[in-house]
């Protein structure tokens, strides 16, 4: 549980943080250690824990999937180190949402976890489709989010 909150409130600190620093090696560095400070924590936290909901459950098949999902989002990130400078913190930003996104997803209990989850999600599809602001990426940030509205 303590990793499914971590991410966004990780994707709330780097925009606020912009306005006191403008180093963006910070940020990456920053939201790289909470994927791996969410990984430790997503196998560290005891089953049974202190927090029992209706609309998560935090089973090993699900922390199985948030690891598998905290593993691959830290290697993107890993893999981005260098490229876009001038869009590192919406990127950074979009990816630790889109993972506790994608955990919300794995460890929903319900439909309405899993169409909460999938709508967040979608949201930061729309914003990483568009990064380069080329024609191309708007437009298929443009179409993804038409299908969205009107498969939802």
């Amino acid at each position: 549980m303590a990793s499914l909150i971590l991410l966004p409130i990780g994707a709330l600190l780097i925009p606020l943080g912009s306005f006191i620093t403008r180093r963006t090696g910070f940020f990456s560095g920053f939201a790289l250690f909470l994927l791996a400070g969410s990984f430790v924590l997503n196998f560290y936290t005891p089953f049974g824990s202190w927090f029992n909901s209706t609309l998560f459950v935090f089973d090993p098949l699900g922390r199985f999937f948030n690891g598998l999902f905290i593993f691959s989002a830290f290697l993107t990130g890993l893999f981005f180190l260098d490229r876009y400078p001038h869009r590192r913190l919406f990127f950074y930003c979009m990816l630790l949402a889109g993972t506790a996104a994608m955990m919300i997803i794995a460890s929903s209990r319900n439909l309405i976890g899993m169409f909460a989850g999938l709508e967040l999600l979608s949201l930061c599809f729309y914003e990483l489709c568009a990064l380069k602001k080329d024609a191309p990426g708007l437009e298929s940030a443009a179409k993804l989010f038409f299908m969205s509205i009107f498969a939802s």
